[in-house]
């Protein structure tokens, strides 16, 4: 069915008896008023009598003798025959209104609009549903009903309706569970963006929901049944860039961070945290940058202490404390909002934690701000399921702003439809993908501990000649030198990645192409935002955060070129000239000068010393023989 538009004029059902018109003479003051009929008029009216004696005589030709019995009897049967199958009348008496009555062997209604309605209770006895639609072009014009108005009016603005607008009405003694299918729209590409919304009355809530490619569905498995869906998608979408700083650089923030997180803080004992919040940097020390607190439980290169945060929600007072005292840093600061990154938390304190994080997202948004919260990286099981332990994602979603999701660190996770992309597709089905913040180190990588791009180089060998060596040289002699350490640089093609082999070590670079392939899926899924770590830290390769902007603005980002090695040569008297080779192929070449002495070859890496060699260069010795005559006997 289609729901009546607004400003239709309403429509006026008729009664199930009909009624005799009404003269407009019978409220006339003059109106004749009918005269009283005799018996003996009518028996002296032939004509009167024939039409009524007739139709008295055959009602009592029915009850003559005990013919009427069967008469009765036949009527019941056949009223009863009508609430059987196939007629089935008490059933269609149920779906008057446009309500069908689900059964067990019928859980199911489906719109030929593109919603499929099940429901997951047992025996779904008295439960009768009702689904109408409107055209997406209706609603988009605000041709609804009144009762739907305000859900036109009150559609947030980044949101675009891609399907009608579903009702659904529910009538049943008690809240209904049930599964959504909502056929997936036409010209609504990419389908991963897609979301599916209620209007509850008073304002718009995301619905869980999942993508099946191959069914063309969107479905959502809901504990109560909504009062209406609607598939949108954001067309207008801007990454929002933020970053955790552990100390603001003198050159200040890059423009296009948005935030700064900084730590400083951590949980302490008893509900308190550990640390003088007096020292963070004030909410006005970045500029146009927001400043936002960082509260942890552990410190870089230790591990993190779950046992404060497990103490913290075993007691209601702590508890209690805790929310203060964070609301309090919050507040006395000016910050607009607050990042929590409790790490290590196990499966026992996933409904604590969750119900803490609830009570704290109350405080916090009561007082004007947003939290955010840091969950450990979920781990995939064989069955393509993931386990969250201490972190309940849904329950967490529902209450904070900000879901922030560590990402892989190796970097075959992130070829098409790997882990990384199956864990974006599955975290915004248990988040609203405006509220998932991937989190992302800038840092290079050998195995799973962040390394500087110079430490990477420090374990290439010292300078080497690979020309046979004398103990002296002529002038015009050609020398040829390298390191003794095998390099080589690959960039592998699926993912962007640069691999570095330095001997038997292989480092993952944390290169500006490798940082904007991550970020791409970001990007791709529309999600609220990307939380770079590290990016500000000492070792990192230059230009990271400057390359942003060709991130933001889809360009290519600069490629990266392996460190040179910086060769000098010192001669005898202390005149240093300079060259260079790549350090893939490092190999230099020297040629002895006509200058005879000790010159010295020397080579270095990103500044580390990678040895020297001294060459002696000296003329040739010119030996004369003299020649002695003899006399010929």
């Amino acid at each position: 069915m289609t729901a009546v538009l607004r400003d239709s004029p309403e429509v006026d059902v008729a009664p199930d008896v009909a009624e005799p018109p009404v003269s407009s003479s019978a409220t006339s003051p003059t109106t004749v008023m009918p005269s009283v009929v005799s018996l003996a008029d009518l028996d002296s009216s032939p004509s009167s009598r024939k039409s009524v004696i007739p139709s008295l005589g055959g009602v009592g030709q029915v009850f003559k003798g005990r013919t009427w019995l069967a008469g009765l009897l036949i009527a019941a049967l056949v009223i009863v025959l009508l609430f059987l199958p196939p007629i089935s009348l008490g059933s269609r008496i149920a779906e008057s209104g446009g309500y069908t009555k689900l059964t067990a062997d019928n859980p199911s209604l489906r719109h030929p609009d593109g919603l499929t309605f099940v429901s997951r209770e047992t025996g779904n006895d008295g439960i009768r549903v009702k689904l109408e639609t409107v055209p997406q072009v209706h609603f988009n014009a605000e041709m609804v009903s009144k009762d739907w108005l305000s859900a036109v009016e009150n559609l947030p603005g980044n949101l675009a309706p891609k399907s009608p607008f579903f009702m659904i009405d529910v009538k049943s003694k008690n809240p209904v569970a049930a599964t959504l299918e909502v056929d997936i729209p036409n010209a609504a590409e990419p389908w991963e963006t897609l979301d599916l919304y209620g209007w509850n009355g008073e304002n718009w809530s995301w619905i869980p929901s999942h993508l099946d490619r191959e069914a063309f569905l969107i479905i959502a498995d809901t504990h109560l049944a909504p009062t209406s869906v609607m598939v949108m998608q954001n067309p207008e979408f801007a990454l929002r860039i933020e970053a955790e700083v552990e100390a603001i650089p003198s050159t200040g923030i890059d423009a296009l961070i948005v935030e700064a997180d900084v730590p400083g803080l951590l949980i302490g004992t008893m509900g308190g945290t550990t640390g003088d919040a007096t020292l963070l940097p004030l909410a006005t020390d970045g500029g146009g940058v927001e400043i936002v607190p960082l509260i942890r439980n552990w410190i870089p290169g230790r591990a993190p202490n779950p046992a404060l945060v497990s103490d913290m929600l075993s007691f209601k007072t702590d508890r209690q404390n805790h929310v203060q005292e964070l609301l309090g840093i919050t507040q006395s600061g000016g910050y607009p909002g607050l990042v929590l990154d409790y790490t290590g938390l196990d499966s026992s304190m996933r409904a604590s934690y969750a119900e803490f994080v609830g009570e704290l997202a109350a405080a916090i948004h009561e007082s004007g701000h947003w939290l955010g919260v840091v969950v450990d990286p979920p781990t995939m099981n064989a069955d393509g399921s993931w386990e969250t332990g201490g972190y309940d994602w849904m329950a967490l979603g529902s209450t904070v702003d900000q879901l922030r999701i560590p990402m892989p660190l190796n970097y075959d996770a992130y070829t098409p439809g790997g882990q990384a992309e199956q864990l974006v597709q599955w975290a915004i089905t248990q988040v609203n993908r405006n509220k998932v913040f991937l989190l992302y180190s800038t840092m290079s990588y050998e195995a799973s501990s962040p390394i500087s791009e110079a430490s990477i180089f420090e374990s290439v060998g010292k300078v080497k000649a690979l020309t046979p060596m004398t103990d002296t040289v002529k002038p015009g002699t050609t020398l040829r030198f390298a390191l003794d350490t095998s390099i080589s640089a690959t960039i592998d093609a699926e993912t962007g990645a640069t691999l570095v082999t330095v001997g038997e070590k292989t480092s993952l670079l944390g290169t500006q192409q490798w940082l904007h392939a991550r970020m791409t899926l970001s990007l791709r899924y529309k999600l609220g935002g990307a939380v770079l770590r590290d990016l500000y830290a000492e070792g990192n390769i230059p230009g990271l955060a400057y390359s942003l902007n060709d991130f933001v603005s889809q360009k290519d980002p600069v490629p990266y070129l392996l460190p040179n090695v910086d060769w000098q040569i010192k001669d005898p008297n202390g005149k240093i000239t300079d060259a260079s080779t790549a350090l893939g192929n490092p190999e230099m070449e020297w040629t002895a000068p006509e200058i005879t002495g000790t010159y010295t070859i020397k080579a270095s890496v990103l500044g580390t010393d990678k040895g020297s060699m001294d060459i002696l260069v000296s003329a040739p010795v010119v030996v004369i023989t003299d020649t002695v005559a003899t006399d010929p006997e």
